[in-house]
């Protein structure tokens, strides 16, 4: 661009001129700025409308769960005596569970030692827990007393777990528990006190002198039992049955029983049902989800004649209408196979005047309840409610992909053309400055002219007046 001289000669504005006519030459680029704000805007609004329509379809996806409809809730009717549990497939039952006695594990005492850190003697104990494996424990003069002999009970992982207990009278005495219930998980100690390999062949093995005081057998019993072993006792709906253990589960199918004391005189009932709160929790969850879906719908469309400026941006929208068309079709939706409940309006689920589904609690409760099937086949067959509303949601979300799409190509197009506009306009803007330059050069050489010839007046004046005198 060269010097300019704008309004130097002319005295005109021409910052001003160049100016306004400039933002003439920029009304075509409003008007794309105005149009590209409205293209952003609803880009926006089907990005709202997209991420709405996502969280809907999220909710059909967990409606469609058949966890569902195999959900089922335990009642007991004293859990002091006895808890329970699901742990696999169950079905409805009542049961009715007298528990007469528990499991318990057998405990033996040895005899009376002056302290725990007295000399018991020497050898080999070998100690079996019921029809287990029998477990050899080397006792040495390093560990051959009371506390000893405990210690290497404990690490020998036999089964048993052996204390030292002090009665506060100067007693001391080694306490050995089964470590399972069970009227078979009894405690046999064999002794072998001359170390060779063999148990309780000697008379000596079986006194009550030396290392022989701990046996406890078929043979010989030199210890004392405090508790015996025993089976659970119950009375399962008016049969009797045993258990070794008190957590008991091939009793009932899917379920696991934890007997907590005995109760001879009391009947405890236990019961399974059907569990549909987790059903009616997701379904009023969808419900929300949806009204929450169409009242944005609804606000995109909004029409307000007094205050049009408050008009909803897609206003008599296509696409939006036949959304709205589509998401209004769930109540009429039936499935096939079902008999007496085929539809959402069936269940109770229906739309208000306002155009936003509500629930009638009661008809729902009722269809789930007396027509479990017909139900669950709205919500998990692939010709159900929910599996074809999916597939609405599915094509709505392409729609919605294709309109976002085809916004993008506009707004790419715009960008195009104003930067081309904007170019053409830094060019006339440009030129017309280089005219105006021109302008002020050309009244410039005007002036000069002017100038001279003014000069040249009053040169000649002079020289008149100068020849008349």
């Amino acid at each position: 661009m060269g010097i300019s001289v704008g309004g130097l000669f002319s005295g005109l504005d021409v910052d001003n001129i160049v100016s306004q006519l400039v933002e003439v030459e920029r009304r075509p680029i409003k008007l794309l700025e105005l149009r590209e704000e409205s293209y952003q805007v609803k880009l926006s609004s089907y990005g709202k409308i997209k991420s709405v329509i996502e969280t809907l379809a999220q909710e059909v996806d967990a409606l469609q769960e058949t966890d569902l409809f195999e959900s089922f809730s335990l009642e007991v009717s004293n859990p002091e005596i006895l808890q329970a549990e699901i742990t696999g497939d169950v079905s409805t039952f009542e049961h009715e569970i007298i528990v007469n006695r528990l499991a318990t594990f057998q405990r033996i005492r040895s005899q009376a030692f002056s302290s725990a850190s007295e000399e018991v003697g020497t050898g080999v104990l070998k100690i079996t827990l019921g029809s287990g494996p029998a477990v050899e424990i080397e006792i040495s003069e390093e560990n051959d007393t009371l506390s000893g002999i405990a210690k290497a009970i404990n690490e020998a992982d036999a089964g048993v777990k052996a204390q030292v207990v002090a009665d506060g009278q100067g007693n001391f005495f080694l306490l050995l528990s089964a470590e399972e219930t069970g009227a078979q998980n009894t405690i046999s100690i064999e002794i072998d006190e001359d170390n060779d390999g063999v148990f309780n062949e000697d008379p000596a093995e079986r006194d009550l002198e030396g290392l022989s005081r701990l046996a406890f057998n078929s043979e010989v019993e030199n210890m004392v039992e405090t508790q015996e072993a025993q089976d659970a006792e119950l009375i399962f709906d008016g049969i009797t049955v045993y258990r070794a253990k008190n957590t008991i589960e091939d009793l009932i199918d899917g379920i696991k029983i934890n007997l907590q004391k005995a109760a001879p005189e009391e009947s405890v009932r236990i019961s399974s049902q059907r569990d549909y709160s987790k059903l009616e929790e997701r379904l009023n969850s969808f419900v929300e989800t949806f009204n929450q879906t169409m009242g944005i719908l609804k606000e995109l469309q909004r029409y307000d004649p007094a205050n049009p400026e408050n008009n909803g941006i897609f206003l008599g929208d296509n696409t939006v209408n036949l959304i709205r068309r589509r998401l209004q079709s769930i109540t009429a939706i039936e499935t096939f196979g079902a008999e007496k409940i085929k539809s959402l309006s069936d269940m109770g689920i229906v739309f208000n005047r306002d155009g936003f589904l509500e629930v009638d609690n009661d008809r729902l409760v009722s269809a789930i309840r007396d027509n479990f099937e017909d139900v669950k086949k709205i919500f998990t067959e692939d010709d159900g409610v929910f599996a074809k509303f999916e597939e609405i949601l599915k094509s709505t979300k392409r729609l919605l992909k294709t309109k976002e799409e085809g916004l993008e190509k506009s707004l790419e197009h715009i960008s195009e053309r104003k930067e081309r506009l904007e170019e053409r306009i830094a060019r006339y803007e440009e030129r017309i400055r280089q005219q105006f330059n021109g302008l002020e050069l050309l009244l410039a050489q005007y002036q000069k002219t002017s100038d001279y010839l003014g000069r040249q007046i009053e040169i000649w004046s002079s020289l008149v007046t100068g020849r008349k005198k």
